[in-house]
């Protein structure tokens, strides 16, 4: 009795024999139960790779989502925190006082950031608002790029005409503070244009 168990040793163990044919099977790769079952993990991953793709490429799309409030939102913010309907009024006064503000005229400090004061100053500003404008994804709005264009094209740029070339971002005849903040925030001007656009 005891050799028979012996020679059958315990249920679970697998003779040492089939042990090292198993193995140097399994090194192979050459039974096809291992293939059938390495493919359909193969597949099964490259299913959930797919599914993870798609439902990442979905959270792309909602985050990428451009709401025309969004640009309208900025420009009130610059229009608020600089105060340029304040400062408009102020460079108004002073150049009446004056006549004409040459472009090196410091204005009192009533403009100054960049290291500059006055016109300078004046224009590095005007140039970063028109660099945001630019570059806006206006191809991302609802109505697509069509609608787009049409926002860029036809409700901001023309505002600009003479003054600043809109699509090179470089200074024409310029604006002085109060044509600027007129631009952004006149009646019928660049802010209520986009409200209404």
């Amino acid at each position: 009795q005891q050799q028979q168990q012996q020679q059958q040793g315990p249920p679970q163990q697998v003779p040492r024999m089939e042990r090292v044919i198993y193995a140097d099977e399994f090194m192979n790769g050459s039974p096809d139960y291992i293939d059938d079952a390495e493919d359909e993990r193969l597949h099964r991953w490259r299913e959930e790779e797919k599914d993870a793709e798609r439902d990442e490429n979905v959270e792309k799309n909602k985050a990428e989502d451009v709401k025309l409030n969004m640009l309208i939102a900025y420009l009130e913010e610059e229009v608020a925190t600089n105060l340029l309907e304040a400062k408009a009024r102020d460079w108004e006064s002073y150049s009446a006082s004056r006549g004409r503000v040459e472009d090196d005229d410091p204005c009192d400090g009533l403009v100054h950031g960049y290291g500059l004061q006055g016109q300078g100053a004046l224009d590095v500003y005007v140039s970063e608002i028109m660099e945001y404008l630019k570059e806006f994804p206006y191809e991302k709005l609802n109505g697509g790029r069509v609608a787009g264009a049409w926002v860029r094209d036809e409700v901001v740029a023309p505002l600009f005409k003479g003054r600043w070339d809109f699509y090179s971002n470089r200074k024409r005849i310029g604006f002085d503070l109060v044509s600027f903040a007129n631009t952004l925030n006149g009646p019928h001007m660049l802010l209520d244009r986009l409200r209404h656009a």
